[in-house]
């Protein structure tokens, strides 16, 4: 698949479709059955016939089954938005056509793909990420680039894929003795190039020390933070493996990790370097990477 071309469907406890594409989100109006094009002018598929946009007479309109309720998905990963000659042939391979005979290319942002400005209190970007992704200029951060090569390579050389199946938890964690050669100190305070996850609560390291009172905080369904570490370990090996297929959206499904979202994010930057020498360092933040995944992996995941 191509630029902006994968879509991930989330489905939330209410019931709601919410819908991520080219770093955007949208809520999702399922479609009844069929799909609905428009009887002249308009080229978008539409979920309903009461649409605004439905114009000209309805016996001009065209109407297709859509027993799957995919088609307006298997329009969007057809091709990007811009590359209208994809999305034609995606329409008149599958007959999407218009009452004039002109194949669809776009989804209905009115009655099928409704944008939102912002989901779980994160603002959605305003601009496309394939468009920011097209206009950025690598020139302008290449010293950066440089110096977060230098950060993953030494990360790497430190705390090895092959390593981390065994890895002692004191070599993970935070608050003991020997905190400063962990390898959450290092993702959080010695790797300023290559991201930033620096302050707020230890708890996003899943499992730390509280040097001071001399215990250990771990998620509240491990009896203790052996079992927790062998738990959390096993999900960042799999995590690793995942990255390296090049499945990056199946990360979230890893229930171990789910408690750790600013980890799951800065530490997708580090396994591929392993598998993909040209693989370059990218954001950390909640708010950018999800889209950026969402882009660069062809897996899909639907999770409630």
């Amino acid at each position: 698949m191509g630029t902006g071309l994968s879509v991930t469907v989330n489905e939330t406890p209410d019931g709601r479709h919410i819908v991520h594409y080219d770093g955007q989100s949208y809520e999702l109006t399922p479609s009844s059955g069929e799909v609905i094009c428009p009887a002249s002018d308009g080229v978008a598929l539409h979920h309903s016939r009461n649409c605004t946009h439905m114009g000209g007479y309805e016996e001009r309109w065209r109407v297709y089954p859509d027993p799957e309720g995919d088609l307006w998905r298997r329009l969007l990963e057809a091709a990007s938005a811009d590359d209208a000659q994809g999305r034609h042939a995606f329409a008149e391979g599958t007959g999407l056509r218009n009452g004039a005979g002109r194949p669809v290319s776009k989804v209905c942002q009115t009655c099928t793909l409704v944008p939102l400005t912002s989901v779980d209190n994160f603002t959605t970007p305003a601009k496309a990420l394939s468009k920011a992704l097209a206009e950025f200029d690598r020139n302008t951060c290449a010293s950066r680039i440089t110096e977060a090569e230098a950060e993953v390579s030494q990360v790497v050389r430190d705390f090895p894929l092959d390593a981390w199946p065994t890895m002692h938890l004191e070599r993970y964690a935070l608050g003991t003795d020997v905190y400063k050669d962990s390898f959450c100190y290092r993702m959080e305070f010695g790797t300023p190039e290559l991201c930033s996850m620096r302050g707020g609560h230890a708890g996003k390291h899943i499992i730390y020390r509280r040097k001071k009172e001399a215990t250990w905080r771990y998620p509240s369904e491990y009896d203790n933070e052996q079992e927790a570490w062998e738990k959390v370990r096993a999900g960042f090996v799999k995590a690793f493996e995942t990255m390296r297929a090049g499945h990056l959206t199946d990360i979230d499904a890893i229930d171990s990790l789910r408690p750790g979202r600013a980890h799951r994010e800065s530490d997708q930057l580090l396994p591929p370097r392993c598998a993909t020498p040209d693989h370059q360092p990218g954001p950390c933040s909640s708010v950018h990477l999800p889209p950026v995944r969402r882009k660069c992996s062809s897996g899909r995941v639907r999770r409630a």
